[in-house]
This record gives structure tokens, C-alpha cells and sequence, in this order.
């Protein structure tokens, strides 16, 4: 390989190891939100809602949110799960 190449491949070699950027970026908000709410919702035992269980439902989902909006449309998910409409 000519010595030319080496450094652009060198440099895409982390990015083989890793998620991509935008999933990274939307796991990291994604936590946010699920933490928050399990933090500072009041309401969970009164609901019967299992809020881990539903963490892993929609995590696991994340991965496969193509545009932004489908992302938004994976937390409304989520938060419609509560069945809360102040939330």
C-alpha cells in the first residue's frame, strides 16, 4: 500500500470499534430523558408502570432510528407509555 493511504486508513480505524457518531449522540439522549424521568416521576408505582422494562424496550430500539424524526418519534413512545398527559 503506498504510504499515501496509510494515514486516511489509520484515521477510519477508531470509527470501525465504536457506533457510529449519531447513535452514540442519540443513546447519550436517550439515557438523558429515561434517567430523568426515573428520577423525578412520581407516579410509576402509583401506574404500575415497570420503567426499567420499558428503558430496554425502547433502548434497544435506538439503533434503528434512521432520520431525527424517527428518534423523536421512539421518546414520544416512550413517554406516552406513562400515560401521563402533563408529561
Amino acid at each position: 500500500m503506498p504510504r499515501r493511504y496509510l494515514l486516511p486508513v489509520l484515521l477510519t480505524l477508531p470509527g470501525c470499534f465504536s457506533l457510529p457518531p449519531r447513535v452514540a449522540e442519540r443513546l447519550e439522549t436517550f439515557d438523558f430523558v429515561w434517567e430523568a424521568l426515573r428520577d423525578c416521576y412520581p407516579f410509576f408505582g402509583r401506574k404500575g408502570i415497570d420503567w426499567d422494562e420499558v428503558g430496554r424496550h425502547y433502548r434497544s430500539a435506538v439503533g434503528a432510528c434512521t432520520l431525527p424524526s424517527d428518534f423523536c418519534h421512539l421518546l414520544a413512545g416512550m413517554l406516552c407509555e406513562l400515560g401521563d398527559n402533563h408529561v
